[in-house]
């Protein structure tokens, strides 16, 4: 079995590379299997995989990490890239979903 903390370097390291979907599974790994992560590397964590679900168009799943990371007392706002970033994707997220809506309601009359 892989160790706790190798889950976090490759996180990192993917990150680095742009390797957005195995920062997502490493980082999701790393805190199934750590519990009690210290609130500094719990908020870089955050960061890094919800700029990644954005980066691969899982809105929702970015919005939550970075409403998550609000939580924890980060100003989004300090961060401009980031606060653009969280917006973006909530405008992204409702775009999504009307368009889905439409979709079905083509396919239910065509």
């Amino acid at each position: 079995m892989e160790s706790v903390f190798n889950y976090y370097v490759k996180a990192t390291t993917a990150f680095k590379l742009k390797n957005y979907n195995d920062v997502i599974e490493n980082y999701t790994k790393y805190l199934k299997s750590k519990p009690n992560i210290v609130k500094p590397t719990m908020m870089t964590i955050l960061m890094d995989q919800s700029g990644s679900f954005f980066s691969v168009r899982r809105y929702d799943e970015a919005i939550l990490g970075f409403d998550e990371l609000i939580e924890l007392g980060y100003n989004l706002q300090e961060n401009e890239p980031l606060f653009y970033i969280y917006h973006q994707a909530s405008i992204q997220s409702k775009i999504d979903k009307a368009l889905d809506g439409l979709r079905e309601i083509k396919l239910k009359y065509t």
